[in-house]
């Protein structure tokens, strides 16, 4: 095959609508939504991903925090934030994820390392962690797959058995180089205990930055979404739930992102949120390390079929890296928090105006203070109010923002 036609293009099926950058409404148009800055990492160099989850068995959520250039993976224990080192020795860490696989209350963690944007300079190391009794003590390490450019990690139960497989998605594929990054990108899971490498999808678009899940249909399955320059991807399984059955896969475009030419196109980050009457959006940040900020909202054309409609509510962003959606004032519409990584190093919160999701207005979560790699969203105090937790990269520092509620 060409090798410049690799990576397949997939066409589209639907009409895309591309909507102008909405004004965004000042934050002084409605009641702000309030949060309350706590410092748990003033110094974590190159912060790349954060992970929220219960490390010792005490019912508070806890923090790990992962830098990209520190060798130690470390956890911040709720509420005094005292740091625990969990390994060190690595290198070049990417992502980190975290399930209590055994079922004794102390989670279980996925590792990938040794990280590089194409197979010429990654080894893609996925590691399996585990506590030895005193979780404050460093972790067993074991090593079960190399998967170049091996870049994002996260659990789900992709087959409805109950118990949630590791997905694992490399920022490129074989033969990969800059600046197109024109090559097949594969998406792979495992079921843990066998660690077993098995596909998923290998026909992605070039670079493959986002990677998220949320329950689509009626199911107990989750469903993984991808983000790369071919847009946002939905894949759903069926078929068998054990190790000897055979999961099969579907794979379907949802969006195609941004419509720039390559490199310059598709998507960066993906996640999936729900408005007041029950429909769902989609969040991203566009393109590859964009500017923008994209909603997509379903309606219908002049046939009566539903298609997406983009609607860019920020094209401000310099790096932009982290995007998370949730309900933080009960109001039946999910908020999305994003944030970027370039100079003004700012993250931001946006406010859907209406159940339909066609109108947004900005807040300021934390600007200039945050240059978001990555955010996550929890209950941190058992006040009943959701709070995020996100770290910086350019900021090297890790905060969580207490939820206050309305003014």
């Amino acid at each position: 095959m060409d090798e410049k036609r690799s990576c397949l293009a997939f066409p589209s099926r639907r009409i895309w609508l591309l909507a102008p950058v909405l004004a965004l409404i000042p934050h002084t148009a409605a009641a702000a939504i309030r949060f309350q800055e706590h410092v748990i990492e003033k110094s974590i160099p190159g912060g790349y991903r954060v992970v929220v989850t219960d490390m010792n068995r005490d019912g508070r959520p806890d923090v790990i925090g992962l830098s990209g250039r520190g060798a130690e993976l470390y956890w911040y224990e709720n509420p005094t934030w005292e740091r625990h080192v969990i390994t060190g020795g690595m290198s070049r860490m990417i992502s980190v994820a975290a399930d209590d696989i055994d079922g004794d209350g102390i989670p279980e963690l996925a590792l990938a390392t040794h990280f590089g944007q194409t197979d010429e300079s990654s080894e893609g190391r996925v590691f399996h962690l585990h506590h030895q009794g005193d979780p404050r003590k460093p972790w067993q390490v074991t090593e079960f797959d190399r998967l170049a450019t091996a870049h994002r990690l996260e659990f789900a139960d992709i087959d409805g058995d109950g118990k949630k497989e590791l997905i694992n998605a490399p920022l490129t594929g074989a033969g990969a180089r800059q600046p197109l990054f024109e090559c097949r990108t594969p998406l792979v899971f495992y079921r843990p205990g066998e660690w077993k490498r098995q596909m998923i999808f290998d026909q992605l678009d070039g670079v493959v930055h986002g990677l998220g899940t949320a329950h689509w249909d009626a199911t107990d399955r989750a469903a993984v979404l991808t983000a790369s320059f071919g847009g946002v991807f939905l894949h759903r399984a069926s078929g068998g739930a054990t190790s000897a059955g055979k999961l099969e896969w579907s794979h379907q475009r949802l969006v195609a992102g941004d419509p720039a030419a390559r490199p310059k196109n598709g998507a960066s980050e993906i996640r999936v949120g729900r408005l007041a009457g029950g429909n769902r959006f989609l969040a991203t940040i566009e393109p590859w390390h964009g500017d923008k900020v994209a909603i997509y909202t379903l309606s219908k054309n002049s046939q009566g079929q539903e298609q997406w409609q983009r609607h860019v509510i920020d094209d401000t962003f310099q790096d932009g890296h982290a995007v998370e959606a949730a309900d933080f004032d009960g109001d039946g519409n999910d908020e999305v928090v994003a944030g970027f990584r370039g100079e003004a190093a700012s993250t931001y919160l946006y406010v859907a105006e209406d159940s339909r999701g066609d109108k947004w207005r900005r807040q300021d979560l934390d600007a200039g203070g945050m240059a978001a790699a990555a955010c996550n969203i929890s209950d941190l105090n058992g006040d009943g109010r959701l709070d995020i937790v996100c770290i910086g990269a350019r900021t090297a520092n890790i905060k969580w923002y207490e939820g206050l509620g309305d003014q």
